[in-house]
């Protein structure tokens, strides 16, 4: 299973690729901005 870690600022965005991501297979992680992202990546 691939994992996926999504980054918009724009919440509305983030959740549409998130959804549309997790529709075709993936685990998706979500963060607001780099200092989230960071915090989520392995």
């Amino acid at each position: 299973m691939t994992r996926v870690l999504v980054v918009d600022d724009d919440a509305g965005i983030r959740n549409i690729v998130a959804e549309l991501l997790e529709d075709e297979g993936y685990t998706v992680d979500t963060a607001g901005d780099g200092a989230q992202a960071l915090q989520r990546a392995p």
